[in-house]
């Protein structure tokens, strides 16, 4: 690994996130006495931070990359997963709630209400895909028609209601759904080489003329309308489809060390905003984005077709990363995710942490410059996962301690608790936020306006 950065060739995968490592979350050991364990010339401990919610009742993957040299200068990669499940005699499992009467056909009324008084149920529909091994939303998003895109990543075979898409190694698929839930395509692309990889799908978006525009990152080889990506290590990668499904192109940016793309929106003119983060700095096209922080924040804006058209790395100390991207109604941009230490845009434009790991929420211009920036936080690991915008800028995250949001006083009981709150388009003041508490983890999923 790189002092500084992650360990790339380990991590863990629960449901559907990768767990990181970096070196701040290990610690090596002299030896550790347990009867019966086996010898190891090595050992460590990987500690698991909080804002991962990770759940030891639920079963997880160790994910292991492995390198082996083919010849004086040429390697291959292999990845090799093994899952792991707690043992039932350590788990405590509450016993199964009484089923719910079924209700009574002869009280419903014709609109979908019931005699009761109850609120009719909207009509629509519900689909679920899977296959013996992984398979993993990354984004979605409607067109003007109503019919639903959706990209993700999977690994063996998906069925998305147009037959089996299968490939050898780790694969990135793509489907849409017309209004009623019925499949309009879908494909899906594999590695040339069939490896598995970390190449994951993080966002999509659809612009004004129905194409789709997709983001995230790869390791391998992939090739998206003809053209093939062929990462360094881990690649930001963003692709187009034209609203048949058609590739019309895709793009990698990336060079030494990692590079990763979180989010992407639409903004005038069908331009293409990508938010993301880098452990380096790299060439996009004739744009450089270059920094000094150990983990920057990157955003780039492409043309249609695919043009990098301007480039920022934000952020000059401690790690930072944003993870949520979304554009205004006045043609700013909005973006949340994490920073530690001290987080600068530019002059008078500057947030502080105030624990391990803090939430922030900024704004930039069309051009690019930054506009304001405030971060929330306590003692713990915060984090703001999600931001929509419109006519102001909302937004949803997560804290692991204390931690206060104007008048909002949040103590976690167990592990999390989710904070939503509104800012002001033009300046970030706060106009309200409000909190999500309970004996369990929560963790917002999803915001939209």
């Amino acid at each position: 690994y790189v002092r500084g950065g992650i360990f790339d060739r380990v991590q863990l995968r629960q449901n559907d996130q990768a767990i990181s490592f970096r070196d701040s979350d290990f610690q090596r050991l002299s030896d550790v006495y347990a009867p019966g364990m086996p010898r190891f010339r090595e050992m460590v401990i990987f500690f698991i931070r909080e804002h991962y919610h990770f759940d030891p009742g639920t079963p997880w993957q160790l994910e292991l990359l492995v390198r082996r040299q083919t010849g004086p200068l040429d390697s291959v990669f292999t990845s090799f997963a093994g899952g792991y499940e707690t043992p039932a005699r350590y788990l405590d499992v509450p016993p199964e709630p009484a089923p719910v009467p079924a209700s009574d056909a002869s009280g419903s009324s014709s609109g979908g209400g019931s005699s009761s008084g109850e609120p009719p149920v909207a009509a629509g529909w519900l689909r679920g895909f899977g296959a013996p091994e992984q398979q993993r939303p990354g984004g979605l998003g409607f067109d003007a028609s109503g019919a639903l895109w959706v990209a993700g990543d999977v690994f063996g075979a998906i069925d998305l209601g147009a037959g089996a898409l299968t490939g050898p190694g780790s694969g990135l698929y793509l489907a849409k759904f017309a209004a009623d839930g019925s499949t309009l395509h879908a494909q899906a692309m594999f590695p040339a080489d069939g490896a598995v990889t970390l190449t994951l799908s993080s966002g999509l978006a659809v612009d004004s003329t129905g194409a789709v525009v997709v983001t995230g990152w790869l390791e391998g080889a992939y090739t998206i309308g003809g053209e093939p990506l062929v990462a360094d290590e881990l690649d930001v990668f963003v692709g187009k489809w034209d609203p048949s499904g058609a590739p019309l192109w895709g793009r990698r940016f990336g060079a030494a060390d990692w590079q990763v793309g979180h989010a992407v929106a639409i903004g005038a003119d069908d331009a293409i905003w990508i938010a993301g983060a880098a452990l380096a700095g790299f060439t996009a096209g004739d744009v450089e984005v270059v920094g000094t922080g150990s983990t920057g924040i990157v955003v780039l804006r492409l043309a249609p077709d695919g043009t990098p058209e301007l480039g920022r790395w934000l952020g000059d100390a401690g790690d930072q990363e944003a993870q949520a991207l979304a554009v205004c109604d006045d043609g700013s941009i909005a973006l949340a995710g994490f920073f530690t230490a001290t987080l600068t845009w530019g002059p008078g434009v500057s947030a502080t942490a105030s624990g391990d790991k803090d939430m922030f929420v900024g704004t930039l211009g069309a051009d690019g410059e930054p506009r304001w920036l405030v971060g929330y936080g306590g003692p713990g690991q915060d984090v703001a996962s999600h931001v929509a915008c419109g006519d102001a800028v909302v937004f949803a995250g997560s804290v692991t301690g204390p931690a206060s949001f104007g008048a909002l006083e949040l103590t976690p009981v167990k592990q999390a608790d989710t904070v939503l709150g509104q800012l002001a388009l033009a300046d970030g003041a706060l106009l309200w936020a409000a909190g999500i508490s309970g004996p369990e983890p929560q963790r917002p999923g999803g915001l939209a306006l």
